[in-house]
């Protein structure tokens, strides 16, 4: 009697852990995932900004973001006044509006060629500065959806009005909660679980997604959007859905 009321006291305490560790593996899963999406649609946004600095326009597809990337560069142009100018000749020059300049022979234009790499490590070096050795955002892979394979993210451009007589050009990325939770196992049991590790993760954590997601009220990300300004990364609905 004895082992018995042993053994259901067990059971009990094993239940109860169940359902308390359970919810909360879940939240932690989804929260990781979420943060590490935005990580990467940051770096996105970030690119974005370049590319649009030097072609005009945002990119509307993820290999050629990525290209531009490895292989693009911003032409820095600096203009100074010519030297070898007699020194009254030179303050009146001085005085003159860049453009009297221009007309003027004066101005000697000098073009520099910045790697977009090097302006995206300065970029990131200045948004990673406060953020945890874990949380850094980096650009290894920044193109694919985590957890998802090959599969990459989809940018999706549109022109929207902004004045009567001009149009400005947006863009967004949406990550539907299905493809946010995508093979959801893998982070409940990372490969490099110990045996008894992993048994034990099994027994609290089998079947987790498909058992919590319908109840747990989740969803999709969204960066940037079509219909307004914004290019915040944050929780979206319909879309993402």
């Amino acid at each position: 009697m004895t082992i018995f009321l042993s053994l259901v006291v067990l059971l009990l305490v094993f239940l109860n852990a169940k359902a308390i560790l359970r919810p909360k593996k879940f939240e932690d899963v989804y929260t990781q995932r979420k943060e590490l999406n935005s990580n990467r649609l940051t770096a996105i946004v970030e690119l974005q900004k370049l590319y649009k600095k030097a072609n005009g326009q945002y990119c509307d597809n993820i290999d050629t973001l990525a290209n531009f990337y490895e292989n693009g560069y911003i032409i820095i142009k600096n203009i100074t006044i010519k030297e070898g100018l007699a020194d009254t000749l030179l303050k009146k020059v001085q005085n003159m509006s860049m453009e009297e300049r221009e007309q003027g022979g004066y101005n000697v234009i000098h073009e520099q060629k910045i790697p977009i790499k090097n302006q995206m490590n300065d970029i990131l070096a200045n948004l990673n500065e406060k953020r945890e050795p874990d949380d850094k955002i980096v650009m290894e892979n920044f193109q694919y959806i985590p957890f998802n394979g090959q599969e990459k993210y989809k940018i999706v451009t549109c022109e929207a009005d902004h004045t009567d007589s001009a149009k400005i050009q947006k863009f967004a990325v949406y990550i539907p909660k299905d493809v946010l939770l995508n093979n959801f196992e893998e982070s409940v049991f990372p490969a490099n679980q110990n045996f008894l590790s992993k048994g034990w993760s099994k027994l609290l954590y089998n079947n987790l997604s498909s058992d919590i997601r319908e109840s747990r009220k989740c969803t999709g990300l969204q960066l940037g959007d079509t219909a307004s300004t914004s290019l915040d990364i944050k929780d979206y609905g319909t879309k993402a859905e």
